[in-house]
């Protein structure tokens, strides 16, 4: 089916180059102003960063793969992301959130992505989805319901860091 398509080939070398470099995605510097001093800290609790987890995207998916890589089950009765991080060693977690990158600072060439109302955005989602957990009593965790919806556009969020010119 590929060869019918004109540069179907071009298309899915971008496609692996852009899954290659999801670990690569960033976080607003006014998100990394907030978690910066709280890993500076000789007496490092990963727990002190749950706020900032649950309120940044990228930040929740890349915790999420490491709480999953180290077998810490997400799928207990009541989840707690302050839990679930401090189940890892709490220098695995300082070092992850010093591989994230802040932003860059757009040159003004090409328009600057809204990475801000996607933030915004998944926000509100994940808000709705845990209160909606909340109101229909069905059996989903209102927590993980609000992660549902927090991570529901990461996909966007890559466009935006990857491919920017494709995201509009």
């Amino acid at each position: 089916m590929s060869e019918n398509i004109p540069n179907a080939g071009n298309s899915a070398r971008q496609i692996e180059l852009a899954l290659s470099r999801i670990d690569c995605l960033s976080t607003m510097p006014c998100i990394a102003a907030q978690y910066i001093p709280k890993i500076a800290k000789p007496q490092f609790q990963p727990s002190i960063l749950s706020d900032i987890i649950e309120s940044d995207p990228v930040i929740a998916a890349r915790s999420f793969y490491l709480i999953t890589s180290h077998g810490v089950n997400i799928s207990e009765r009541k989840f707690s992301i302050r839990n679930a991080v401090d189940k890892i060693p709490s220098n695995e977690v300082r070092d992850l959130f010093l591989s994230i990158k802040a932003s860059p600072v757009f040159d003004g060439t090409e328009p600057a992505p809204d990475k801000k109302g996607l933030i915004i955005h998944s926000l509100g989602t994940a808000c709705y989805a845990k209160a909606i957990a909340e109101i229909t009593g069905i059996r989903i965790d209102a927590q993980l319901a609000y992660y549902a919806g927090l991570l529901h556009d990461i996909g966007k969020f890559t466009l935006i860091e990857i491919m920017p010119r494709s995201f509009y």
